[in-house]
């Protein structure tokens, strides 16, 4: 009984390590924002996704999104509570057309170049949404460059309106996602001059605060250290268990014997000579002071 309770002792102590610092995948994403802006910096469709997980998740949250085939991947970050920036110092990796990664904060934004098809002036490309997660509410909007003057989507757009920056904006139907469903839009535009967005006096779109590391780098050096946590709470039970089992082996084999008593010539134990009266040890059989034999008894 005392050798179950140990044990359980011990899971009870390691299980935490493993518990605590592990994060669950997320199942639902609350409001999640496609912004699709063709011919913006590059000859190809930048793609911003903003998303923002639901009241109370427990933080960090790990998240997974799509990364389409033919995608070029720019950047994930989070978006600080405290100061709204974005900020791409959160551990990620990128598998099976996934972007992984693990936030610390609600709200988080994934950038990627997502390629179009060319015509001669005429440009047309079709994204398509489909997630392993459910988005409550999923809003696409389409920027139209600058170089271009007539712009189409399918769906048809439900607003068109000029934002701060200048640019023209086509918002979709905003619409609920579930896990595995999808929305696909297609759009069409015609440049009149060869031109990127970002030539003009618009305001850049990314405002992401860096820390010194290329996406490549923090792919190739992620750790997942809630498995590597745990299987060190593992190790440690058994460790313990090995220790105990080797101590309670070895006290089993030091039983002591008893020591012998050693017997020691005491006065106590001693005759008297009948002749000059000195006392004769128990061991002696004559007396030491006169050679007498000793009196048996």
């Amino acid at each position: 009984m005392k050798r179950i309770g140990l044990l359980l002792l011990l899971l009870v102590l390691a299980l935490p390590a493993g518990i605590i610092f592990a994060q669950e995948q997320i199942e639902t994403i609350d409001t999640l924002t496609v912004d699709l802006l063709p011919d913006f910096d590059e000859t190809s469709v930048l793609v911003l996704i903003t998303g923002m997980l639901p009241a109370g998740t427990p933080l960090p949250a790990t998240v997974s999104l799509p990364l389409p085939e033919g995608s070029d991947f720019n950047v994930v970050a989070r978006i600080d509570a405290a100061d709204g920036r974005m900020k791409d110092d959160i551990e990620f990796s990128i598998n099976n057309g996934e972007v992984t990664f693990t936030t610390p904060d609600l709200q988080f934004r994934l950038e990627y170049y997502y390629p179009y098809s060319a015509n001669g002036s005429q440009r047309t490309f079709s994204y398509n949404w489909v997630s392993d997660e459910s988005v409550n509410q999923l809003n696409m909007n389409v920027q139209q460059p600058s170089a271009s003057s007539s712009l189409s989507t399918n769906p048809a757009s439900v607003d068109v309106f000029t934002g701060e920056d200048g640019f023209t904006y086509y918002v979709l139907p905003a619409k609920a996602i579930a896990a595995n469903q999808s929305y696909a839009v297609e759009v069409t535009y015609t440049m009149d001059r060869e031109e990127l967005s970002v030539s003009s006096s618009a305001p850049s779109i990314t405002d992401v605060q860096t820390t010194g590391f290329s996406p490549a780098e923090s792919t190739s050096n992620n750790i997942d250290w809630p498995i590597i946590l745990a299987a060190a709470g593992v190790v440690l039970v058994i460790l313990g268990l090995i220790v105990w089992q080797l101590s309670s082996s070895r006290g089993k084999s030091r039983a002591r014997k008893p020591r012998p008593v050693r017997q020691v010539e005491t006065k106590s134990d001693s005759q008297y000579c009948h002749i000059c009266g000195q006392p004769i040890l128990g061991t002696d059989k004559f007396c030491r002071e006169c050679g007498t034999a000793r009196k048996t008894l």
